[in-house]
C-alpha cells in the first residue's frame, strides 16, 4: 500500500483492465471459446521484482506477458500500441496457457501485487454529471430541484483533465485525503482506454479508438461552500 500526492482528486484504478465482454474491478477482460467454452484472459499491471510488469491473468494465475507473447514490447501496457495485433496475439498466449501448451511460469493472482492498468496514462478525462440518475441524486443531496436534462437544452457535454502521474493508484492502495477538505467523495466509474490516437471522432466511430474498459474509485475533494453529495 502507498499513499497518493495531495490533491484535488484521484482515481483508485482497478488491478486490470477489461476488454469486450464486461467490466469488473481488477480486470481488463476479453473473450474468447475454447473447445466449446468461453475462456477469457485479462491484462494488468503487476510488481515483478524491482519493476512493474504488464501481466496476462489466466484463470488464477498472472503470467509476464513478454515471456508468454515473446515480444518486448509488451513489458509494459502502454508498449503495446498495435492493438489489435495485441487482441491476436493475447489471444493465442491465453489459449496456449489454457492447453497447457506453454513452458511460461506464473504467479498465483493471490500473491501478486497488482497496480494499477495502466502505468501512466497521458491524461485522465473526466465527463461531469454524465448520468441523469446521478444529477437527480446529487440535487436531492443538497435539497434543490433536479435541474433540466442538458440534452434538451442544447448543451454540449463537459469534461475536466485529471494528471495521471499524481492522481493514479492501484488496487489496496492508501489514499491521503487533503486537510483543506472535510468533504471528500467517491463514485465509482467505468474507465475506458483509448488505445490510438483519435480526433474528431464520430459517435458511430468512437468505440473503435476503445483498448478496453476498467473501473475506477474516482475520489473527489468538495468545495467546503457546497454541501457533499454522499
Amino acid at each position: 500500500m502507498r499513499s497518493s500526492p495531495r490533491g484535488a482528486g484521484w482515481v483508485v484504478a482497478g488491478g486490470a483492465l477489461v476488454a469486450e465482454r464486461r467490466a469488473e474491478h481488477g480486470r481488463w477482460e476479453r473473450g474468447r471459446r475454447l473447445g466449446g467454452d468461453e475462456m477469457t484472459y485479462r491484462l494488468l499491471s503487476y510488481q515483478a521484482g524491482r519493476e512493474v510488469r504488464a501481466g496476462v491473468l489466466v484463470a488464477d494465475t498472472v503470467y509476464d506477458a513478454t515471456k508468454v507473447t515473446g515480444d518486448p514490447a509488451y513489458a509494459s501496457v502502454l508498449g503495446v500500441e498495435d492493438w489489435a495485433e495485441a487482441k491476436r496475439v493475447l489471444a493465442q498466449a491465453a489459449k496456449r496457457i489454457a492447453a497447457g501448451k506453454s513452458r511460461a511460469r506464473g504467479v498465483p493472482l493471490k500473491r501478486a501485487r497488482l497496480h494499477a492498468p495502466v502505468l501512466y496514462p497521458g491524461a485522465i478525462f473526466c465527463a461531469g454529471a454524465n448520468y441523469r440518475d446521478h444529477v437527480e441524486e446529487m440535487a436531492r443531496a443538497q435539497s434543490r430541484s433536479p435541474e433540466r436534462d442538458p440534452h434538451e437544452l442544447g448543451l454540449k457535454p463537459w469534461h475536466f483533465i485529471k494528471t495521471s502521474r499524481v492522481s493514479v493508484v492501484g488496487p489496496g492502495a492508501k489514499v491521503k485525503l487533503p486537510t483543506y477538505s472535510q468533504k471528500v467523495d467517491w463514485e465509482i466509474e467505468l474507465v475506458a482506454v483509448i488505445g490510438r490516437p483519435a480526433k474528431d471522432a464520430t459517435v458511430e466511430k468512437a468505440l473503435d479508438y476503445v483498448a478496453g474498459y476498467t473501473i475506477g474509485n474516482d475520489l473527489s475533494a468538495r468545495r467546503d461552500a457546497a454541501p457533499a453529495p454522499f
